[in-house]
């Protein structure tokens, strides 16, 4: 199963400035338990600049918040996971792509959102 882990492109919403602990980490965590079930590695991006600096989960209007080198960060950040995207698409036709990062509100709830096509 091809599989890509990431942050994923969300629209409308301003710049969320608090930090996702442990992402990171469970991001490659999961990445290890794919690959040990299926023998095959996830393409995993991660953006490892601080949520105060880009926010890439948000248009880049808002996730750069006009600087310019958060802009190109957000442009690579893009492309990184459209390039994969794609290579996946070439390779196998389709795959599952994981959005992984924190919350910053209190309640400590696991939150699972997922746009599903009927295709």
């Amino acid at each position: 199963m091809p599989c890509l882990t990431s942050l994923f492109l969300m629209k409308y919403f301003r710049p969320v400035t608090k930090m996702d602990f442990f992402t990171q980490n469970m991001t490659r965590l999961i990445a290890n338990e794919l690959e040990k079930k299926t023998g095959k590695r996830p393409y995993v991006i991660i953006n490892r600049l601080h949520r105060s600096k880009l926010d890439a989960n948000r248009e880049v209007e808002h996730a750069a918040q006009g600087i310019e080198d958060a802009i190109q960060a957000w442009n690579n950040f893009s492309e990184f996971i459209l390039k994969a995207k794609s290579e996946i698409e070439t390779k196998m036709g389709r795959g599952l792509f994981f959005d992984i990062h924190g919350q910053s509100h209190p309640q400590m709830w696991l939150e699972l959102g997922y746009v599903i096509s009927p295709e």
